[in-house]
């Protein structure tokens, strides 16, 4: 384990570059802001300075292009809109937002954002939000969301010919079928929510795979597109569930990392079998975010993000 940086404040957010092995980037949304590792000078950057804010801008939110080597486009999610750099966050456009502002809550590019510069944004109180223009204009598509406080959101690898997404709400999980136009809750038991973590497999057009942490209920999968919904190790996971990681494996399978709120573990198979990552943390100090910026295998980097306001680095263990 090794602590990168000696800030105070919430980690909301942890954004590595999808050439992560090749550029070493990644981002953090805090409290206090947005800030950017520098892996030459291994040190860390306000990635706000040239807007000589006059306060600290609360960062729930943070998202990277999935060309991020080409395009150098970075989104921040904000307390009153999303702010966008095309610049690897050298200098910052606020996005054309609905009134009053929203407080965005999470940020997902398309996967075929080069083609189609579609990229969707969740609220605390007014949905979702979809630009079609990387990020300069922004709409509310909200048709059959009954629930307008988003908590999480994922996007199927397959988004480009399937058109859905889905959103994890206070009171439900919903799916789009056709691109955010318009929302259908899942079958998923309310009485489960709210909704905190929502991840897709890899695979999902062929594996029809989802994986959904619930605030007071644990871990969830469903392998038939949501129709029906299976707990995970109930005694490893009682309660909340705060991140859900999933990455393929070379043979076809699924390797998955869960963060709660006091512990992280790794599993190799789907979810059968987990291995506790012991982060040594203080007892006052919980699991608020983490990323897996080489994907999840033994040896591989996570980056964790801590409610005192801590990066902490660590190393996945192999297999037992």
């Amino acid at each position: 384990m090794q602590e990168v940086n000696d800030f105070r404040d919430y980690v909301y957010a942890i954004a590595p570059s999808p050439h992560f092995a090749q550029d070493g980037v990644w981002f953090v949304g805090r409290k206090s802001g947005l800030f950017q590792w520098n892996a030459k000078n291994q040190s860390w950057h306000d990635a706000y300075e040239t807007l000589q804010l006059p306060a600290a801008l609360v960062t729930p939110a943070v998202a990277l292009s999935p060309a991020f080597s080409i395009d150098h486009t970075v989104y921040a999610g904000t307390n009153g809109g999303v702010l966008r750099s095309e610049d690897g966050g050298k200098s910052w456009v606020l996005g054309n937002m609905p009134k009053p502002p929203p407080v965005i809550t999470v940020l997902m590019p398309s996967p075929n954002f080069a083609q189609d510069g579609i990229v969707f944004a969740g609220s605390m109180e007014d949905g979702v939000l979809r630009s079609p223009d990387r990020g300069t204009q922004w709409h509310r598509w909200n048709f059959g969301l009954t629930d307008l406080h988003v908590l999480s959101m994922a996007i199927s690898p397959g988004f480009a010919k399937d058109q859905t997404l889905w959103v994890g709400t206070d009171t439900a999980l919903f799916r789009s079928i056709n691109g955010g136009r318009s929302w259908r809750p899942l079958n998923f038991p309310s009485d489960l929510a709210p909704v905190l973590s929502v991840a897709v497999s890899p695979a999902y057009p062929d594996d029809e795979t989802l994986f959904v942490g619930t605030e007071a209920h644990g871990l969830y999968v469903s392998h038939d597109d949501g129709k029906s919904w299976g707990r995970l190790a109930a005694e490893t996971f009682p309660e909340t569930v705060n991140t859900i990681l999933v990455s393929a494996q070379p043979s076809g399978g699924l390797n998955v990392a869960v963060a709660t709120d006091t512990a992280l573990y790794v599993s190799y198979d789907a979810g059968n079998a987990w291995h506790n990552v012991d982060l040594h943390l203080p007892e006052d100090e919980g699991i608020s975010i983490m990323a897996a910026p080489l994907g999840i295998q033994p040896g591989a980097l996570l980056l964790v993000g801590t409610t005192n306001g801590q990066i902490v680095r660590c190393t996945i263990g192999p297999r037992d």
